[in-house]
């Protein structure tokens, strides 16, 4: 395991083309890491303030609302729990 920081984050994140993504918080910035929206499976977002209701909608504008979910509790549960699998 290797712990990243700042902008190692964001260089790691689009090297790995993530399918199934599970964040506290969705912002602007989403396309620059998520390259490949088409292939997400789903992506959990928290509700509290910090996720851009716009960004959301022009993610879902992508890949549907059917793989978008919201968790309330997000740091009390798991993404299994939120998403049903």
């Amino acid at each position: 395991m290797k712990i990243i920081r700042s902008t190692e984050i964001g260089k790691a994140i689009k090297e790995m083309f993530p399918k199934k993504i599970a964040v506290a918080y969705l912002g602007w910035g989403w396309k620059n890491y998520l390259l490949k929206p088409e292939d997400i499976e789903y992506v959990v977002v928290s509700t509290d303030i910090g996720t851009n209701p716009a960004a959301v909608a022009t993610l879902v504008a992508k890949i549907g609302w059917k793989n978008v979910f919201y968790s309330i509790n997000y740091m009390r549960k798991s993404i299994s729990e939120v998403v049903g699998r």
